[in-house]
């Protein structure tokens, strides 16, 4: 079975967003963005807003919700 890769638009990063990329482990990666700031998967699984000043802010408490897929689009 294959699975499909999801691509994820890149961000562009300020500096200090960059030097905190490279700051990270191996095992983070950004796994989405939010309102132009990239969302990281940290190493430990939890995910993170990587603010403009670089700063890594708690995901949960900056995104609130999402409509699940099949619900997109419906009126």
């Amino acid at each position: 079975m294959s699975l499909a890769r999801t691509v994820v638009p890149s961000p562009h990063l300020t500096a200090e967003q960059s030097a905190r990329m490279e700051a990270l482990s191996e095992g983070c990666a950004v796994v989405g963005v939010h309102e132009g700031c990239p969302l990281v998967r940290l190493s430990g699984g939890e995910v993170a807003l990587l603010e403009p000043n670089g700063y890594l802010a708690p995901a949960r408490r900056r995104i609130r919700s999402a409509p699940s897929y099949p619900d997109v689009g419906r009126a």
